[in-house]
């Protein structure tokens, strides 16, 4: 694989480690993925496949509504984060499976992607995105 360079907001930044182009969180993986006490952070699966107009984006983000995730495109890195807080119970507990939960991943798109044509939708716990490309 080759190095390439990912821009951010305020600085530039090289990455070596030979990671796939579309997905920078393959090198964060292990650190995203454990559970404590009263957190879980984990990914979730994505496909990602490019048509001639558009490129499409499909996540599994079962459990989650809309109001629970986060999309950002910025400098042509796409975001998708997702927050399940707590639920709150009265009386005692007896069984606390259901933690809250973050989930994030973070790709890097071509710069063929329009950043003004997206379409989101959410069905069935699967978010797609739809990006227009130049």
């Amino acid at each position: 694989m080759l190095p390439f360079k990912v821009r951010q907001a305020g600085h530039d930044s090289l990455s070596t480690f030979g990671l796939r182009p579309w997905d920078l969180d393959s090198f964060f993986e292990p650190i995203f993925s454990n559970c404590g006490d009263d957190i879980c952070v984990g990914a979730y699966p994505v496909d990602i496949h490019e048509e001639k107009e558009h490129l499409y984006v499909e996540a599994e983000l079962p459990g989650f509504s809309k109001d629970e995730i986060n999309v950002t495109l910025e400098d042509f890195i796409l975001t998708i984060e997702a927050n399940r807080k707590p639920s709150k119970a009265d009386g005692a507990k007896h069984l606390t499976e259901r933690r809250y939960t973050h989930v994030a991943r973070r790709f890097r798109l071509p710069k063929s992607v329009s950043r003004s044509n997206v379409d989101a939708k959410l069905d069935q716990g699967v978010l797609t995105l739809k990006l227009g490309k130049r």
